[in-house]
């Protein structure tokens, strides 16, 4: 079962990527992805990690149950 997340949800956490990854110095950047954020909404609970590769994503119910973990904002867009 696919996730899915509204257009203000998506919208909320790219802003927090650029601001997270804005952040982050070089060296950072080279370490493992690390929790940068969290969005709670009605529905799930979002966490974004500063990777090397870019920022990640983790998606989990009100329950802590994990919907969809370690992905980015490409696979999170191809969910609708």
């Amino acid at each position: 079962m696919r996730t899915r997340l509204g257009a203000l949800s998506r919208t909320v956490i790219i802003m927090l990527a650029v601001t997270f990854l804005s952040a982050c110095s070089e060296s950072d950047r080279n370490t493992a992805p690390v929790a940068t954020g969290i969005l709670k909404t009605r529905e799930y609970i979002i966490t974004l990690y500063a990777a090397p590769a870019g920022p990640l994503y983790s998606v989990q119910d009100l329950d802590g149950t994990v919907l969809e973990k370690d992905i980015n904002m490409e696979t999170m867009g191809a969910s609708d």
